[in-house]
């Protein structure tokens, strides 16, 4: 026999119709209609079955506690500018701060609540103070003040208006105080400076031979504003709006955004810089982004490759090119292969294969050139210049007004400040020959 479960009784066939029949009738409007208890309007055909019915109450479901949570008017009427202005919660910024290495378990609490207000400073970009501008003029201070955007707006809160305040006050437990003014504009600008230079030093000992113009290209396959937005990504910048931006200004567009993002881990490496000195913002740069793989030679491009190879030999002093066969097969058929390999005296340079002489000669003079520019330097062999630097430019240089503002850290005066020698030596490496622009006629 099928039964039926309720509130731990069972139900028979006839007590199941019986309870299906009160339902159905107290559903209907009507006097008859109540919201007693369904088992005094359900009288079961047999006593065995009514003797098994456990009344039961609508009201004696309890209904789910449902917490208390407040929204401003602004994010209801208008959610979209309610989650721009809305900072991430406090525990997004110290996540993305211990993945940077900024802290750690060991960081005394005031140097932490430092580096994550300079963090979320770099994250803020300057236009973000355009979007808190009109959504005050939109909903009103207060409105905005509500969300958590911060300082700048305390004015609003008096002390007639306590309400406001504790709201403000329970806001700042679970979300960090985003200060539209302070912006990384000033910190991506040196964070540039840098990486252009922790990334030529590097790039120009790896590829001595390098010619400048490709050197360039290298460096902004390495440290452009493509490669910074793509790192920014990867580490989590683009997710949880830790990024605060104005969309409308910016376009919002793909291209806009990665703009934004770019100049955020420039601000990031500024930010390593002063807060941990030279080497630790070297050691980022070399680990997010000198050590992704870069086809650099695919960047080289030769217009003539036989005349730049004559003309590099010529500086370098040594014997003219020649061109000499190698192998070949099916001369006489419709697909014939040549290989070729140009010498320098008893020299080889390179070798190179066609279906004609002479574009494997060509081949052979590129294979060359390419094996020449390319020449690599082993890591272990790279003295980087910057590293006399480590124990000169201590974390402590930032200006007295402002968190951000450098003091010339390049003068005599700075770097001798210490009266400490230089703990790492510098070796440098000899001075190559003069390049050879490519297709020169000289």
């Amino acid at each position: 026999m099928v039964t039926t479960y309720i509130a731990g009784r069972t139900l028979s066939r006839a007590g199941r119709q019986a309870l299906a029949s009160a339902v159905k009738r107290q559903a209907q409007p009507g006097p008859s209609s109540s919201t007693s208890t369904i088992a005094r309007q359900s009288p079961c055909s047999s006593s065995s079955s009514s003797s098994n019915v456990r009344p039961f109450s609508t009201s004696s479901i309890s209904k789910r506690e449902v917490p208390a949570v407040h929204l401003p008017p602004i994010a209801r009427k208008d959610p979209k500018l309610f989650e721009s202005l809305r900072p991430p919660p406090r525990s997004a910024y110290v996540a993305l701060a211990y993945r940077l290495k900024l802290i750690s378990n060991s960081t005394d609490s005031e140097t932490k609540q430092k580096r994550i207000a300079l963090l979320v400073r770099a994250c803020t970009h300057p236009s973000y103070a355009t979007l808190v501008q009109r959504a005050a003029s939109q909903h009103g201070e207060e409105a905005v003040a509500l969300t958590g955007v911060g300082k700048g707006l305390e004015r609003v809160v008096d002390a007639s208006s306590s309400k406001i305040a504790n709201e403000l006050a329970e806001l700042d437990k679970q979300y960090l105080t985003i200060t539209p003014e302070k912006n990384h504009a000033s910190m991506a600008s040196l964070g540039n400076s840098l990486l252009g230079v922790i990334a030529s030093e590097y790039l120009h000992l790896r590829y001595p031979n390098l010619p400048n113009r490709v050197l360039k290209a290298a460096l902004s396959a390495y440290v452009g504003p493509n490669t910074l937005s793509d790192v920014a990504t990867e580490m989590g910048l683009a997710g949880q709006g830790i990024v605060r931006w104005d969309k409308e200004i910016t376009g919002g567009s793909r291209t806009m955004s990665r703009d934004t993002f770019s100049d955020v881990l420039r601000a990031i490496v500024a930010l390593m810089f002063q807060e941990q000195g030279l080497s630790s913002a070297r050691e980022f740069v070399h680990a997010h982004l000198l050590s992704r793989m870069v086809p650099i030679s695919s960047l080289l491009k030769f217009a003539d490759p036989k005349r730049s190879l004559s003309g590099l030999m010529k500086k370098l002093g040594k014997e003219r090119p020649q061109s000499r066969m190698i192998a070949e097969t099916g001369r006489l058929s419709i697909n014939p292969v040549f290989v070729v390999g140009v010498w320098s005296g008893n020299e080889k340079l390179g070798e190179g294969t066609g279906s004609a002489i002479k574009m494997a000669e060509y081949r052979a003079a590129e294979d060359a050139l390419r094996r020449f520019y390319m020449t690599e330097t082993p890591n272990a062999n790279i003295s980087l210049p910057s590293i006399t630097l480590d124990g000169e430019l201590p974390s402590s240089l930032q200006g007295e007004n402002d968190g951000i503002g450098f003091k010339d850290i390049w003068s005599i005066d700075q770097l001798s400040n210490t009266g400490k020698p230089m703990t790492n030596a510098f070796r440098p490496a000899p001075l190559g020959m003069s390049e050879v622009i490519f297709g020169n006629k000289s």
